[in-house]
């Protein structure tokens, strides 16, 4: 048996950014060892019959995953548990429970509580006692009374978010206007084409999700969120966008991705209406262009396009002047228009599994840019204005058909990390040796025989693959002789 001292207190509860950076327990023995230390405990999967004695003594945990145990007494689980004062999170999931006993009532001081993956059918009489639940997981419970449920949830006042996704429910009931509190709510992943009117009185609704469920159009009574900042309806069968949404005042985030039949030009006449839009993702929606519209969307900071059919941009993408994050990754693009260097702010750029075989001079005026992916397309050259683009960190040109690193790249003295995979290099400019900060170099399936001497000249590397390439075994040797502080791939 564990000896473990008897006079251990409880600390000051940490916050959400000091939780994530403490230590995330993984073994029951390990945290009894050291007790006072332990603030997450993830015992998932443990094959747990019971708790032990000494787990009260875990006095400064907040946050503990017991999903997978379906072993265990839960009455005498929660009995244990509201001893720990500390504890603010409790996960249970996929526990095969088939009713939550009344202790579960006892556990007054959980924030946050994630039941899903169960069989209960309902919620005990007890729940409403969970006066301080304030997040509320009831996903993949597809025997729940949500009526009941919902009648009871009605007594938590501090609730301000719950997820009902992959439910699979046809509709839900009209008791979901009593949580009146609520500003987070996912319905993911049902079958859901209607909402009840009941459904408008969630008037604090901040964060909504419907995504992948079965609306041809937006429910009316969405409009009536007028605290709503983030809205998925992705995965629909959206037909066109309700130009009523435009009276969201603080809609920032709206997510239309996977809506095959969406009218693109009525969307897109539609969106420069609302006065918040931030962040716009049209993704997967077999788009085969994009109308000129676009640039009124003077506000949007990221635009997700991703999974298309797009061949070109239009010219009017140029007056995003606010963008700073723009996906495009796995269309048909031939070409970038010149206009894309208008985009002074961006920060990041999407381009994989594209049919580029350059890019326009004025990628050079993209001063602020830090990651640029460009891997998996059929690049045979880079324009020289490249040199200007000093912030970049982060560059993949994987996959291409690039002969020769042009000596303008090694001006990115920033450049931390460099993907050259699966092109057709000879070799690498001296000026290599610039390239002060970069920290992980991939050369592997080109046609270099060797590397310049240079090379040893790079303080920060710390990976370096140079895998199926031409280097002879001495080559190999000079090359481990010259970096012996890196990691070498060969």
């Amino acid at each position: 048996m564990l000896l473990l001292p008897f006079n251990l207190t409880a600390q000051a509860l940490l916050d959400n950014e000091e939780i994530s950076s403490a230590e995330n327990y993984e073994s029951l023995l390990q945290a009894l060892d050291t007790p006072e230390l332990v603030y997450s405990l993830n015992i998932r999967g443990y094959n747990l019959t019971s708790l032990p004695d000494e787990f009260t003594q875990l006095v400064n945990l907040q946050e503990l995953n017991l999903s997978i145990n379906p072993a265990l007494n839960y009455a005498e689980v929660f009995r244990t548990l509201s001893q720990l004062k500390s504890l603010q999170k409790l996960t249970i999931s996929l526990n095969n429970i088939e009713e939550l006993p009344d202790e579960l009532g006892l556990l007054t001081q959980i924030r946050e509580l994630d039941i899903s993956g169960n069989n209960f059918k309902e919620l005990p009489s007890s729940f409403e006692k969970l006066t301080n639940l304030e997040k509320l997981n009831l996903s993949e419970l597809r025997n729940l009374d949500l009526e009941q449920a919902f009648k009871t949830l009605s007594k938590c006042g501090k609730l301000k978010s719950l997820s009902l996704s992959f439910n699979y429910r046809y509709e839900i009931p009209a008791a979901i206007g009593l949580l009146e509190n609520l500003e987070e709510l996912s319905l993911r992943k049902n079958r859901l084409s209607s909402l009840p009117a009941e459904f408008s009185k969630l008037k604090k609704l901040k964060v909504l999700s419907l995504k992948g469920n079965r609306f041809e159009y937006i429910p009316q009574q969405i409009t009536e969120f007028k605290l709503l900042e983030k809205f998925d309806i992705s995965q629909n069968y959206l037909l066109e966008l309700n130009p009523e949404l435009s009276k969201l005042k603080f809609l920032y985030d709206l997510d239309l991705s996977e809506n095959t039949d969406l009218d693109i030009e009525q969307t897109f006449q539609t969106l420069p209406q609302f006065p918040a839009l931030k962040e716009l993702t049209i993704a997967n929606c077999n788009l085969a262009y994009i109308p000129a519209e676009i640039g009124k969307l003077h506000s949007l900071e990221v635009l997700s396009l991703w999974k298309n059919q797009l061949t070109v941009l239009p010219e009017e993408i140029g007056n995003l002047k606010n963008l700073k994050i723009l996906s495009l990754w796995q269309n048909k693009l031939i070409s970038l228009p010149e206009e894309i260097g208008q985009l002074s702010n961006l920060e990041k750029i999407f381009l994989w599994k594209n049919n580029l075989n350059t890019l326009p001079s004025s990628i050079g005026k993209l001063v602020n840019l830090k990651q640029l992916y460009l891997s998996d397309n059929e690049i045979v050259v880079l324009p020289n204005e490249i040199a200007n683009l000093t912030k970049l960190e982060l560059v993949t040109l994987s996959n291409n058909q690039l002969t020769q690193l042009p000596e303008e790249i090694c001006n990115l003295t920033n450049l931390r990390t460099l993907y050259l995979v699966e092109n057709e290099l000879n070799r690498l400019p001296r000026e290599i040796s610039r390239l002060q900060n970069l920290e992980e170099l991939n050369l592997s399936s080109n046609q270099l025989k060797s590397l310049p001497v240079e090379i040893s000249q790079l303080p920060s590397l710390q990976i370096l693959n140079i895998e199926l390439n031409m280097f002879s075994q001495s080559e190999q040797t000079l090359i481990l002789e010259m970096l012996p502080n890196t990691q070498v791939y060969y």
